[in-house]
């Protein structure tokens, strides 16, 4: 996917073999080469964050719920 310099491109996963996905004004896709890998076309803005989501389930709704220390309080899982 072409991009114009100055465009923001938003990573938001590392994918192995190098790839990442990209969000790029809206679309999202398996970038390859992944930015962070070409520091010479590609400049940090800010450092990457680490988000957590669930998927949440209550009789017929669905959605997702990001996990912060203020809405989610974890009380032990299993696996």
């Amino acid at each position: 996917m072409p991009v114009k310099p100055g465009r923001d491109i938003e990573y938001l996963q590392y994918r192995a073999e190098g790839t990442c996905f990209v969000r790029i004004e809206s679309v999202v896709i398996d970038a390859s080469s992944c930015p962070t890998t070409d520091r010479s076309a590609f400049r940090l803005e800010t450092e990457p964050t680490t988000e957590w989501w669930i998927h949440v389930i209550v009789d017929q709704t669905a959605g997702w719920l990001l996990v912060t220390d203020s809405n989610v309080k974890e009380v032990g899982r299993e696996f």
